[in-house]
């Protein structure tokens, strides 16, 4: 069968293995996987799939399980399920229901993550929304950071013009972790415009208006503007800075 640009798609029913090459449509209904470097439309895989080298792709969907040994571009990767990246991935719009990891770091313009995100570098994205955990080992960078906790939260540090962090006694459904570790971000400094925390530990915030909620203890706050904090949120020092 040949796409519309003259490609071929390629499917795996049950047990096999393609090699690399330029595709239209790749299906892994299965176990299967691509032995080298792919490039094609679409990639989905029903079952467990792999790719041993870089993957490049207008989009994919993990419906299960899915590694990936060499770096990842796509314009939107949907994970219902797990998936793992060896290196870095640019990704336009990524979407976890499940657990996502990436060795190195990620370049995205939107991630929606209900589940758990582990990176180990840093991540850049225009809007990064999360329900559930994170491990980020370096930079949060992001226009809108909104995070709302069912697991333990780690970054380095966070910065943006908006990051909100609020708490939840929900529980979710797609996590063992939520029973068992605290629901509370951790992270070195956190700068923004606009900072609203729950649950947040952290060595210093920046900001020019600061909430410091429930459950936070912060080390250093330096506003511009206004700080409101609860009367159980444990700020070590404050400091309002003049502009200008």
């Amino acid at each position: 069968m040949m796409t519309d640009a003259g490609r071929p798609d390629m499917r795996i029913t049950g047990d096999g293995a393609v090699g690399a090459g330029t595709y239209g449509e790749v299906t892994i209904n299965g176990a299967g996987s691509v032995s080298g470097d792919l490039e094609c439309a679409r990639l989905q895989i029903n079952g467990a799939g792999s790719c041993k080298g870089d993957v490049k792709a207008d989009s994919i969907a993990v419906n299960g399980s899915g590694s990936f040994g060499g770096q990842v571009q796509a314009g939107e990767l949907t994970v219902n399920g797990e998936a793992s990246v060896a290196q870095s991935a640019g990704i336009g719009l990524l979407r976890v229901k499940g657990r996502f990891s990436a060795r190195g770091g990620l370049a995205l313009r939107e991630a929606e993550i209900k589940g758990e995100l582990v990176a180990g570098g840093d991540v850049e994205a225009d809007m990064f929304v999360a329900e559930g955990a994170f491990r980020i080992e370096g930079l949060l960078n992001a226009g809108t950071v909104d995070v709302t906790l069912f697991g333990p939260a780690r970054a380095k540090e966070i910065g943006g013009e908006s990051v909100t962090v609020r708490y939840t006694r929900k529980f979710a459904a797609l996590q063992v972790f939520t029973f068992f570790a605290e629901k509370r971000l951790t992270c070195e400094t956190i700068e923004a415009d606009d900072v609203s925390l729950e649950f947040t530990t952290a060595n210093a915030v920046r900001g020019a208006r600061v909430r410091v909620g429930e459950g936070c203890r912060i080390g250093l706050v330096e506003y511009t503007d206004s700080l409101s904090r609860e009367a159980d949120a444990a700020i070590t020092e404050e400091r309002r800075v003049e502009v200008g």
